[in-house]
């Protein structure tokens, strides 16, 4: 039987190649997963790249980030002896004029452990308009990249036009060998 109406020949066409693709896909399982390692090992022939000199690699890449992570640590160690709950306050102090706020409280609270470096965990209470605030914010992301934030809440005051927000904020003040 053929089809001699072209309309209805594509229709055909397409809807047998729509069930191609289901019965490929889904009814016969791991065809696409064959599919991507034939593509895997092809371009592992044409890369030239075997299993030595991928391991080789793999060695020495793990051997940089060990060295990188002893570097890492070694720089935070050497600030760490000199850390006061002074020197973290300095962080804390804007030069810049454009920035219209007032600091109403710092409290530390606790020392915590992230990851393998020490953090001092400070709450700070501040006023100020809503850019004040946010550019103070921004000004703290770009300052101290040494800042973790942990929790900002904002709260409207009924008296005056400013807006009371406490942040907590987390210092980093030294690391530990991993």
């Amino acid at each position: 039987m053929t089809i001699k109406n072209p309309k209805y020949k594509k229709i055909v066409t397409l809807v047998f190649a729509v069930f191609l693709l289901i019965i490929l896909f889904e009814v016969i399982p791991g065809y696409y997963d064959l599919g991507i390692s034939l593509i895997d090992v092809a371009v592992q022939k044409i890369s030239g790249d075997d299993t030595e000199s991928l391991s080789s690699k793999l060695i020495a890449l793990q051997d940089e980030n060990n060295n990188l992570k002893q570097h890492f640590f070694d720089h935070i160690n050497v600030s760490a002896g000199e850390y006061s709950f002074s020197n973290a306050l300095e962080k804390f102090t804007s030069d810049n004029l454009g920035i219209n706020i007032s600091i109403n409280s710092i409290k530390p609270n606790k020392k915590i452990k992230k990851g393998g470096l020490n953090f001092q965990r400070i709450t700070i209470g501040l006023n100020g308009n809503f850019n004040d605030i946010y550019n103070y914010f921004r000004w703290l992301e770009i300052k101290e990249s040494d800042i973790d934030f942990a929790d900002v809440n904002i709260i409207k005051q009924q008296e005056v036009s400013g807006l009371q927000t406490n942040i907590t904020v987390d210092v980093l003040y030294s690391g530990v060998n991993e």
